[in-house]
């Protein structure tokens, strides 16, 4: 009988845990596997257009396909996998180029249909906070195929041509003044590479007005405004591509007798051209990204499927899974850990789809010990390092918990001081770091403070309380509650028996703290004003 219960008791077990587990949610963990992976398509099919990423969405805007030139943008957001439409461009363009400065997207030059002979010199501004397209002063030279590149918050335009003549003023556009200013003068190029590194453009390569190929190179520094020239590549090349890693340049793949293979290392230290490892498969009119200091080559014009990656360490490329597809003239995005390859043309037609890629790479470490310290229409915020971080990302929110809003990117330090706010509200904040390859942390802990103005004559200062315990207590306040602090201590707490301070930081899970002190478990405190 002992062990028939035993038996039963055994099985009961076994049905309620069956039944626990049959009732748990299900949780799907998606494993980083060597393939790409089908998205949703854009609603309308484009090449030779552009992209942009800005708030962790990508946009899609103009080009052309089998109806004419575009000046439609659709916005894709990666956490939905759904595109939505959004306002056009007032004049449709393609083969022109777009630039992201504070947020807001910047579309130049082009042309406006298949058949023009004269480009554009039209400057458009979108706001996706508003959906919003609003004309921008104009470029000194209309221009199609050309490149522009950002420094230090100014947009350069380099080369192209327009109606044959060729377009060698550079040109810099403020955005603060809506303003462009003709600059120094380059050699006659198209179809060429430029890439901006420690402050300086490095113009690449190309054909020249007659349609030879080039394998010349020119430095501009905006500084100086001077443009230098500097050695020359190995193999000149065209419809290539051009990325930097530890302030060098490296130039792969292209179009030329044996050039479609090459890949070719400049160090502008020693102005040095070297040969590198050949990849895999030939490719031009391709797309690349740099991610965790390698190198990713996919798509092209060659029907090369294969993605191939480069170790610059080990000076090896490495075959990795194949696009679903055959695609180039496409653009490509790289937001949240994964490569995105967007629109096209297949050879056959225009596309619409999109595939996607994810590298295997870690996530970085959440900040930690974020704090928040009013002052007057301002919070200053600070934290601790994340190692491997290349910057932080911030963000705000009025409500605890919910509704945050990032309002600054990139930031370099563990401190930043949001200013220009209102006095009476508490703000709520977290941050973010962000690793080389663009992989956003988890959000730090949260903090909050309520900016206010100081008293009239007023100041900021730490006030230090030693408890009877030893214990000592410490808190940021400004001049009112240090007067008012010290008022109830003088009385010996006869207003009230307790004195209370609000912590603003280290909340935790809660959405409040409060501290409360006993006039007779203080020893001694001090005042340090700053």
């Amino acid at each position: 009988m002992k062990n028939r219960f035993k038996l039963k008791g055994c099985f009961i077990f076994a049905l309620i845990l069956t039944l626990i587990i049959s009732t748990m949610p299900v949780f799907a963990f998606a494993e980083t596997t060597d393939q790409w992976v089908t998205k949703a398509p854009m609603s309308t099919s484009r090449q030779d257009f552009q992209t942009a990423v800005i708030d962790g969405k990508i946009y899609a805007i103009g080009g052309q396909n089998e109806h004419g030139t575009l000046s439609t943008v659709e916005e894709y957001n990666p956490l939905t996998d759904i595109w939505t439409a959004k306002a056009s461009m007032s004049t449709s363009r393609t083969r022109f180029q777009t630039i992201v400065v504070n947020e807001k997207i910047y579309a130049i030059g082009g042309i406006d249909s298949l058949g023009a002979v004269s480009a554009l010199s039209t400057v458009e501004e979108y706001d996706p906070a508003t959906d919003k397209w609003t004309t921008k002063a104009p470029l000194s030279f209309s221009r199609r195929d050309f490149r522009a590149e950002l420094i230090n918050g100014k947009i350069y335009v380099l080369g192209g041509d327009d109606n044959g003549n060729s377009r060698t003023i550079i040109e810099e556009y403020d955005v603060a003044t809506n303003t462009w200013k003709n600059k120094a003068a380059l050699s006659k190029r198209k179809l060429f590479g430029t890439i901006a590194t420690d402050g300086k453009i490095y113009i690449v390569g190309g054909l020249d007005s007659d349609g030879r190929l080039l394998n010349s190179v020119q430095e501009y520094d905006p500084v100086s405004n001077v443009v230098n020239e500097k050695e020359s590549m190995i193999t000149s090349r065209h419809s290539f591509q051009a990325e930097a890693i530890n302030g060098e340049i490296y130039v792969v793949g292209g179009r030329d007798a044996g050039a479609d293979k090459v890949t070719e290392l400049f160090n502008p230290i020693q102005n040095k051209w070297t040969e590198k490892a050949p990849m895999m498969g030939t490719r031009y009119n391709f797309q690349t990204k740099v991610i965790n200091g390698n190198l990713y080559a996919f798509g092209g014009d060659n029907h090369n499927l294969n993605l191939e990656v480069y170790d610059p360490n080990q000076d090896k490329w490495v075959t990795k899974a194949p696009m679903l597809g055959t695609r180039y003239d496409f653009e490509s995005a790289f937001i949240n850990g994964k490569i995105y390859a967007i629109g096209g043309f297949d050879g056959n037609g225009f596309l619409s789809s999109v595939e996607e890629y994810t590298p295997v790479s870690s996530q970085p470490d959440a900040p930690t010990t974020l704090t928040a310290t009013a002052g007057d229409k301002q919070v200053s915020l600070s934290w601790s390092p994340v190692a491997g971080a290349t910057g932080y990302n911030i963000y705000r929110s009025t409500t605890s918990g919910s509704n945050y809003t990032k309002i600054a990117s990139d930031v370099i330090s563990t401190t930043y001081t949001d200013t220009g706010l209102t006095n009476g509200v508490t703000y709520y904040y977290y941050v973010t770091a962000i690793d080389s390859s663009g992989v956003e942390s988890q959000p730090s802990n949260g903090a909050s403070a309520t900016p206010a103005a100081p008293s009239s004559g007023g100041y900021n200062a730490t006030l230090k309380i030693t408890m009877v315990t030893g214990e000592v207590k410490e808190y940021n306040v400004n001049s009112t509650d240090i007067e008012s602090f010290i008022t109830w201590f003088n009385s010996n707490g006869s207003d009230s028996p307790v004195f209370t301070f609000e912590k603003t930081s280290d909340l935790g899970p809660y959405t409040s703290h409060t501290d409360y002190l006993a006039y007779d478990k203080i020893s001694s405190f001090i005042v340090l004003k700053y």
